[in-house]
């Protein structure tokens, strides 16, 4: 019993969509547990950088005040003493520059207790102000409010039966192209390039550094403070793997001469020539160590080694870290596959254009109905219908069912079915009987003793 046993092979089954689920709720569970420890906003160290390396701040206006501000400085003149003086007004310049830099910084997301306080806060103001302004009118004076309507009205009053184009007059605004010629003119005038300038604020306030920076006796310092200002050298990114593209130094640029090297390996060698006898080993380094490495003092070490262990315990706790980073990001782009896998699935489309936006951007009624009519459009509807290939219906399935006499046809045919059941049982019960009665009638041979 036990040998035909061991002779039957073992097989495991596994439930696979119990496998599948289980995985996903693993994976789930981690990842709720790194968001809970690193947050949910994971971004790389080198895009959490604030220096500004490409100078963005340093914009075209910036430049302009930082150099009016410097004439008057090298001018020395009587306005740098005035408290009422003041330098780099770029409130209304940059304004353009802000909202640009505004709208690439990532929005703060409002979370529910958030719009609670913002609700509390401002129907607390709204109370305030209709009790406020219902004393107001208590006391027979008109409230805030109304005064503020009086004053819009009579102003349109006032539009209404003057000329538009006499009082609403709207400031040109420059556009790139113009604002990139001034400032190239002002550099060349800068530059001593160019004679005039059209802009006489301009002229007015930078005359004097104009005439300082033309000036043939200029020093080597400010002069190479003009050509770094004026060509923007600061935009140009220094690349230290490589000494072609590197910017060089003050001193470099002043004191630059091909012979210095070759100057100097010639004095080093004069040195070592005149001084062989005193110093035959210059370049071994002596030293007289006072603890000898094999002494037989026993090291006392554990000071060194607590260093080592922290210094490799913090090693391994950030390249832990980096791994959970990672793996918590893998989760993520694997839990967005997944949704899109079974939205491709649901619409019965693999090659649907679908993107990460359309799943985790807000959700906005007017951008779902335009995407909703962008994705499943006619074309859509008509990729799978082909007129050619039609269905295969036999011709028991194109048959009416008669729905008056379905009680009759299911007695008819059980009754049927259960009459060819009896005589199979009776035609082999006969068979048998048959053989047995052969067998009974059969001739026998007589006994013969």
């Amino acid at each position: 019993m036990f040998e035909d046993n061991d002779d039957i092979p073992i097989t495991l089954t596994i439930n696979k969509t119990y496998a599948n689920k289980y995985q996903t709720w693993r994976e789930k569970e981690e990842k709720q547990k790194l968001i809970a420890r690193y947050g949910s906003d994971i971004e790389d160290d080198s895009d959490e950088e604030s220096e500004d390396e490409n100078a963005q701040e340093w914009t075209d206006d910036v430049e302009k005040e930082f150099l009016r501000c410097y004439s008057i400085l090298k001018k020395r003149d009587p306005k740098i003493y005035d408290s009422n003086t003041s330098f780099f007004n770029l409130s209304s310049t940059s304004n353009d520059n802000n909202n640009e830099i505004n709208k690439k910084k990532k929005e703060k997301k409002m979370n529910l207790k958030d719009a609670e306080i913002q609700y509390a806060f401002a129907e607390a103001m709204n109370k305030d102000e209709d009790h406020h302004d219902n004393h107001i009118q208590i006391n027979g004076k008109k409230s805030i409010i109304e005064e503020q309507e009086e004053i819009k009205n009579s102003l349109k009053n006032v539009l209404s039966t003057t000329n538009d184009d006499d009082i609403l007059l709207t400031k040109k605004v420059k556009t790139e192209a113009e604002k990139a010629k001034e400032e190239e003119e002002y550099i060349e005038w800068l530059k001593g390039q160019k004679s005039e300038l059209s802009d006489s604020s301009i002229k007015s306030d930078l005359k004097y550094l104009h005439d300082y920076w033309n000036d043939p006796s200029l020093s080597e310092r400010d002069r190479f403070l003009r050509d770094f200002i004026l060509n923007k050298m600061h935009l140009q990114h220094a690349d230290d793997d490589d000494d072609e593209t590197r910017i060089p130094s003050y001193d470099e640029i002043i004191n630059q001469n091909e012979d210095d090297d070759e100057f100097e390996k010639a004095e080093e060698f004069e040195r070592k020539f005149n001084f062989r006898y005193q110093e035959p080993d210059s370049e071994f380094l002596k030293r007289y160590p006072r603890t000898i490495d094999n002494s037989v003092r026993r090291k006392d070490d554990r000071r060194k080694l607590k260093r080592i262990e922290k210094k490799q315990r913090k090693e391994f706790e950030h390249k832990q870290k980096l791994e959970e980073i990672k793996r918590l990001k893998n989760l993520k782009k694997k839990e967005i596959f997944n949704k899109m896998k079974r939205l491709k699935n649901v619409a019965g489309d693999d090659n649907l254009p679908v993107n990460i936006d359309d799943l985790d951007a807000d959700f906005d009624p007017k951008e779902y109905d335009r995407r909703m009519q962008e994705l499943f459009n006619d074309d859509y509807y008509q990729k799978g219908v082909d007129e050619e290939d039609k269905p295969e219906v036999s011709d028991e399935e194109l048959q009416v069912e008669n729905w008056d006499n379905t009680e009759e046809e299911q007695v008819s045919k059980s009754v049927q079915s259960n009459n060819q059941e009896e005589e199979e049982e009776i035609t082999k019960k006969s068979k048998k009987k048959s053989k047995l009665r052969q067998a009974i009638t059969q001739t026998k041979p007589t006994f013969d003793p």
